[in-house]
């Protein structure tokens, strides 16, 4: 809803929520590498007292992180965060009402800026995506937070614009197409993250271990990166199907 909201008087808000988002995102990093990333790192590269050390020194940051993102909730900052969200949503200041465009805005059905957005939003995937098909590795990740958007904000667009019961195959194959290609893009961007999250776990690990860990931080970012170049062909075989899908609803 961003274009037609006024979000000057929340931007002290919108700041205190990312901060917070980005403590959760240490957490979840974490339980990525921990959860999928330790179990497929390759025996012939990294042997049980190598895999071992990763598994100490990522849970020993994720007890860490996981204890900053509990004392903030608990903490005084958190509960100006909730009580400045309820007052700036309860004020009812949030709606662009400067210009006539903008207030007329307000007497229209809220479906008919949910339909507006949601073409915009999957015009910019489209466009996202096929830059990507020609473009270098990294224009994939302006694809996954295009495809990541229009999957989670499309979800209640769609009720809005009362589209969220299927017309036909069309619609459900486009909705399962683009969940496949934003999961594909989550993946990949996981396998291009192994390196910048080890080096900030490093900063963590006791000093007696660093050396060590530099190293097997080097070699499982190299590997992650070459598994992100393989990766990248059945994206494009995946996002070549969620075009596909995406005819068909023109």
């Amino acid at each position: 809803f961003k274009p037609v909201m006024k979000l000057d008087q929340a931007a002290t808000h919108l700041d205190g929520t990312k901060r917070f988002f980005a403590m959760l995102g240490d957490v979840r990093d974490a339980d990525v590498f921990l959860g999928e990333t330790l179990a497929v790192l390759p025996d012939d590269i990294f042997d049980d007292q190598a895999k071992r050390m990763l598994q100490t020194e990522t849970i020993r940051f994720r007890e860490l992180a996981l204890r900053q993102v509990n004392d903030f909730a608990a903490g005084p900052d958190f509960a100006r965060l909730a009580i400045g969200w309820y007052g700036w949503i309860e004020g009812k200041a949030w709606m662009r009402n400067d210009r006539p465009v903008d207030r007329l805005l307000e007497t229209r059905h809220v479906g008919d800026f949910a339909h507006v957005r949601l073409q915009k939003m999957r015009r910019k995937l489209r466009k996202a995506g096929r830059h990507a098909m020609s473009g270098p590795m990294d224009d994939w990740h302006v694809a996954r937070i295009a495809a990541k958007k229009l999957r989670y904000a499309g979800g209640p667009l769609l009720a809005i614009a009362n589209e969220d019961a299927p017309s036909g195959e069309a619609d459900c194959a486009a909705a399962k197409r683009l969940m496949k290609l934003q999961d594909a893009l989550g993946r990949f961007n996981d396998l291009c993250n192994v390196g910048p999250f080890l080096r900030t776990v490093r900063a963590k690990v006791p000093p007696s271990r660093q050396v060590a860990f530099a190293e097997m931080t080097a070699f499982c970012d190299g590997w992650a990166q070459a598994e992100a170049r393989h990766a990248v062909p059945r994206i494009e075989k995946t996002w070549q199907r969620f075009e596909s899908a995406m005819e068909e609803l023109a």
